[in-house]
Order: C-alpha cells, then sequence, then structure tokens
C-alpha cells in the first residue's frame, strides 16, 4: 500500500494553479498558448502577460518594434504575432540557435534539480541543452499569421 502523504505537493499545487489559471483567461489567449507553448519556454502566465502588452502597445498606437534576445523555438515571437494580428510592427529575434552553456554547479530548477546534472545528461546522449534551428523557428513564426508579417527577421548572434 502506497503512503498517502507520498505526494508530490509542488507539482499538485501548480497543476492546480494552471488550472484555475485557464479559468481566468478568454479562449482566444488559451488557443494562442495552444498554438506556441512547446515553441517557449515561458510559463502560461508569462504569455498572459505578454499577450496582454502586445495588445495594448498595439490599442494604444506606441510606436516601435518587437524585439526578443533570446528566440529559441519562436514561441513567445509567436504570442507576439498572435496577440496582434492587425499589426504592421516590425518583428526581430535573435538567437545563436547552438544552445545554452553548461550551468554553474548552484544552478536547480523549481524542484531543486541540479541543472548541471540534466544539462550532462542532455549533451552526453548528443543533445544540445536547449539549441533551436534557425529554419524551423522561422517557418513557425510565418505559420501563425496568414499572410505573414511583412517585416519579420530572424538573425544568428
Amino acid at each position: 500500500m502506497s503512503n498517502p502523504y507520498d505526494v508530490d505537493l509542488q507539482l499538485k499545487m501548480a497543476r492546480n494553479h494552471i488550472d484555475l489559471f485557464r479559468t481566468v483567461v478568454g479562449d482566444k489567449f488559451l488557443d494562442y498558448f495552444d498554438q506556441v507553448k512547446s515553441k517557449t519556454m515561458l510559463s502560461i502566465e508569462r504569455l498572459y502577460d505578454l499577450y496582454l502588452s502586445s495588445q495594448y502597445v498595439d490599442k494604444a498606437a506606441i510606436p516601435g518594434i518587437v524585439v526578443e534576445v533570446g528566440t529559441w523555438q519562436g514561441g513567445a515571437l509567436g504570442m507576439a504575432i498572435l496577440s496582434s494580428p492587425s499589426s504592421e510592427r516590425k518583428i526581430l529575434g535573435f538567437d545563436t540557435y547552438s544552445g545554452h552553456f553548461r550551468p554553474a554547479a548552484d544552478e536547480f530548477d523549481v524542484r531543486g534539480r541540479s541543472m548541471r546534472d540534466r544539462y550532462d545528461v542532455a549533451t552526453e546522449s548528443g543533445e544540445s541543452w536547449a539549441g533551436a534551428d534557425l529554419d524551423e523557428c522561422r517557418d513557425f513564426l510565418l505559420s501563425l499569421r496568414t499572410p505573414p508579417p511583412e517585416s519579420f527577421s530572424l538573425r544568428v548572434m
């Protein structure tokens, strides 16, 4: 018989939080979130902030361009593109597309797991640590809006 107290309480709380959060945000955001969630490291809350901020900037007609440094697979830029479907704003994404360097010994994820150990396991099996493909990122972002944004560019740093 398993111990009834042998529960990952952090995971349970996180799931409850996300379930509650989903009841607060609108269906349009959730649709956009479903389109970009596999292409970003941002949490649903951070993406919701980006969603609201993108809409505010467009509604207030604030001039400027959208720039992201550390684009990875394009999820955050994708949210910005989806959140402002009629925007003619220039969009720039920058990344090395080669992945991250080895984490320091004192870096841990939210569950207390060593990021260095996770990096070592991934790279020993030949994977890059958070690497991305420039062409796949570009194709993903261009697929989000028809017609695609006219002033759109990804750059390798």
